[in-house]
């Protein structure tokens, strides 16, 4: 038992050292549980290297002052065990801990000390990889020449000492200071060195850090397509070695790319997969980072409810890792999304959690944005004077983190405040700080549009150099190809025009069909749309005439409480007459509602509930809208209307297969027999909801559309 405990401490701590890079938490857990097996069984090495991955884990959940607290406990006890190579790593995580923490003095004092113990071990690499570490917290300082020094003279010594390795990271390191300074020029050259490099080493891993960072540098350039182009290399990267976390953040990196271009719809469907990925790996900080995406996207769709469900899912996950900085961004979120919706004393709940947490966290960005959002909040309920407070502090914390976008918002508020409060000498004040921001940005803009265009020349240019190079190349193996065998030339260029040929007839066909089966799912959306929107007057005409009656007999307040769920109800059928499919707990509360305005007409002589059973999420289901309400309506108006007391609707969802799920309408009404005998004239009129419904599934099923997937049955 006893040695089967000292194998599982370091077991243990292996298994916490693996979660370092994907599972914060999971981290802890393995290395507090070693830590007391070590301590129990008096392994002090185990122990420092359990301290050692508590404090890393704690690190990277910015945990700052716990993780302090075990990485300096475990560096004390490296020098006493005389663990230099662990004591090498112990000083480079209080190195990144204090970069996080801003104090970049202390930072570089243990990075310093980094240095000199993998120089004492004489491991280059690892010299040349703080050194890399070591750039960015110059850079950090401000000091972007210092840190480019430290870059290049990384790759001198690589160059000397280890010339038969890539240098792909360092040349992505230099990419990334040059572009951060502005050197679109230089920038790309050492990206398109760092790629060239990375294909020598043949690393996936690297590949898809490269194509990401060439993405980043045509998205900034407006370059979208080019951009795309990358990102898709790194998504091809990331499932060759079927790497799902690296998947899963291409595809979020591919949202930001179309949510940049305002493309919402086609970035909130890259983020749900991401978020799917996320979630199959059980990735905490993935899971909330693509939730609050989905979010986003949807509040910029004006689908204010649906993103707050996402967003509450955001809370939820920050709360269970207690991650501060997700905290904070998910409650701003949060909280003004409950200011859109009305609900002023939740947002101001929220958004004062977010508030506290920021200023904890001295995390400014988080900061300025809780102020600039309660100074909306309290312009929304006319106190002006509580929004001015905010308003300047969002002011004071924008122009620290220069952020223009604050900026101007914040001026703009302050300006509008002073003249609702008749002070119009401050208004005009603050109006003209304003215009005069607007007008440099507009001087800034048409600036970096000229250095913009300048730099793509430059661009250009490099491109073109390198196919001139790439052109001469081809023209210096031609001259050599030209001393074989003409016969031989001559077949090899027959054979690859009939290739090319062929090629181009299959991408032709290719094209063709591609073409032929986009305007085929055009045409079937459209339908669908059609026949929807061939529904909705039904539902409006019967809810239009309960109304009318209700104000004939002077009953304001039952007809104000059917016209309010009325007009929730076409809120419901405007938002899903834009979309092929909704959430099935949105198609549930529209039904809720609909079943209301017909309970309330009929004098509640009906009982009714609508549910999921248990195995089916409604949240993370989707189905097309709108389809069970034919069949509701008809029993009610055919089945339930005639019955004075007693009756009985039950809507439920249930699985019924892989991917296909059942809806079961279930009344007691009269039954369709008696039904049909008090069936009363139409005047003409021919209800057509469940031949609509009819089409539409044979729409979504196609081929595999069978008569018994509608069933009408008599109890």
């Amino acid at each position: 038992e006893t040695a089967e405990q000292v194998d599982r401490a370091g077991i243990l701590n292996e298994l916490a050292h693996f979660n370092l890079d994907h599972n914060f938490a999971k981290a802890d857990e393995y290395a507090l549980q070693a830590s007391l097996i070590a301590k129990e069984m008096g392994q002090d090495d185990q122990l420092a290297y359990a301290l050692y991955n508590r404090g890393a884990a704690l690190l990277r959940m910015m945990r700052l002052d716990m993780a302090e607290t075990l990485l300096l406990e475990s560096l004390e006890r490296f020098q006493t065990l005389g663990d230099t190579e662990k004591k090498g790593r112990a000083n480079s995580w209080l190195a990144e801990l204090n970069f996080r923490k801003n104090n970049y003095e202390e930072s570089l004092r243990y990075s310093l000390a980094t240095i000199a113990i993998w120089e004492e071990l004489r491991d280059t690499r690892n010299i040349i990889q703080t050194m890399s570490n070591q750039s960015h917290l110059h850079n950090a300082m401000g000091q972007t020449d210092l840190a480019i020094q430290i870059l290049e003279d990384a790759v001198t010594l690589h160059d000397r000492v280890l010339s038969d390795f890539p240098k792909s990271s360092l040349y992505l390191n230099l990419y990334r200071n040059y572009r951060d300074i502005g050197s679109g020029t230089i920038a790309y050259e050492y990206a398109q060195k760092a790629l060239v490099e990375a294909l020598k080493e043949n690393q996936p891993l690297t590949l898809i850090d490269v194509y990401t960072s060439l993405s980043i540098l045509y998205t900034n350039r407006g370059n979208y397509e080019q951009s795309y182009i990358y990102l898709s290399k790194a998504l091809e990267q990331s499932r060759l070695i079927e790497s799902v976390i690296h998947e899963a953040s291409v595809l979020n990196n591919i949202g930001n790319n179309f949510s940049r271009g305002d493309d919402y719809q086609r970035a909130l469907g890259f983020y749900r997969e991401s978020h799917r990925l996320f979630s199959d790996l059980e990735h905490s900080n993935g899971m909330i980072t693509s939730v609050n995406n989905i979010g986003l996207m949807l509040e910029n769709l004006s689908q204010p409810d649906s993103a707050l469900v996402y967003y509450l899912r955001g809370v939820e996950l920050s709360e269970q890792i207690n991650n501060p900085s997700f905290l904070a961004r998910s409650y701003n979120y949060t909280g003004n999304i409950y200011r859109i919706l009305g609900q002023f004393e939740r947002s101001l709940s929220f958004i004062e959690r977010a508030y506290e947490i920021s200023v904890q966290i001295r995390n400014v960005n988080e900061q300025a944005k809780s102020a600039s959002h309660l100074t909306t909040l309290f312009l929304a309920q006319g106190d002006y004077h509580q929004a001015l407070a905010h308003a300047r502090e969002s002011l004071q914390l924008s122009k620290q983190i220069e952020s223009v976008g604050l900026v101007e918002r914040s001026l703009m508020h302050i300006s509008n405040i002073h003249e609702r409060l008749q002070q119009h000498e401050q208004s005009l004040s603050y109006f003209k700080q304003l215009t005069a921001l607007k007008d440099s940005l507009a001087n800034a803009n048409r600036e970096e549009q000229v250095a913009a265009i300048q730099e793509q020349l430059n661009l250009e240019l490099k491109e073109r150099e390198i196919e001139n190079a790439n052109l001469l190349l081809a023209q210096q193996a031609l001259i050599v190809s030209r001393t074989q065998e003409r016969f031989t030339f001559l077949a090899v260029l027959s054979v690859l025009v009939v290739v090319i040929l062929l090629s181009g007839f299959s991408w032709y066909r290719l094209n063709q069909s591609r073409q032929k089966l986009l305007m085929e799912q055009k045409y079937i959306e459209t339908e669908h749309r059609l026949l929807r929107s061939q529904m909705n007057p039904h539902f409006m005409f019967n809810a239009l005439n309960s109304i009318q009656l209700y104000i004939s007999e002077k009953d304001s307040k039952q007809a104000e409480k059917y016209l309010s769920k009325f007009a929730h109800l076409m809120r419901y059928y405007l938002d899903s007459s834009f979309t092929s499919n909704v959430l099935l707990k949105d198609e549930m509360d529209g039904l809720k509602l609909n079943i209301e305005l017909e309970h309330l007409r009929l004098n509640k002589s009906f009982d009714f509930d609508v549910r999921a059973d248990g195995d089916i999420e409604p949240e993370e289901t989707e189905i097309p809208p709108m389809l069970a309400q034919p069949f509701i309506e008809n029993a009610i108006k055919h089945g339930l209307r005639t019955k004075s007391t007693g009756g009985k609707l039950h809507v439920r969802y249930e699985q019924a297969g892989e991917g296909v799920m059942r809806c079961i309408v279930e009344d007691n009404g009269i039954g369709r027999a008696a039904a049909a005998a008090l069936k009363r004239p139409t005047n003409g009129h021919t209800s057509r909801g469940i031949e609509i419904t009819t089409n539409r599934l044979r729409n979504i099923w196609k081929d595999g559309f069978r008569d018994d997937h509608i069933k009408i049955i008599d109890l």
